[in-house]
């Protein structure tokens, strides 16, 4: 695996889960057009860690939400 890539599995209430690829720090996430802006940590030892990313369902104006996501 390219060390500048993983995969983190999100669930939030918004969604069904799905796994995103991406580089950090910022990235486009091709599914269901979720945008990462933030990591507010990394590289930690953490099981899960917190993500902050906005979303567009094509619909509604754009929503920002801070996600708890945990690495597989």
């Amino acid at each position: 695996m390219n060390p500048n890539n993983f995969e983190i599995k999100v669930k939030c209430l918004t969604t069904n889960p799905a796994i995103f690829r991406f580089k950090p720090p910022t990235a486009s996430i091709q599914k269901q057009e979720f945008k990462m802006i933030e990591i507010v940590k990394k590289k930690s030892s953490r099981k899960t860690e917190k993500l902050r990313v906005e979303w567009s369902d094509g619909k509604l104006t754009p929503q920002k939400m801070d996600l708890n996501i945990k690495i597989i």
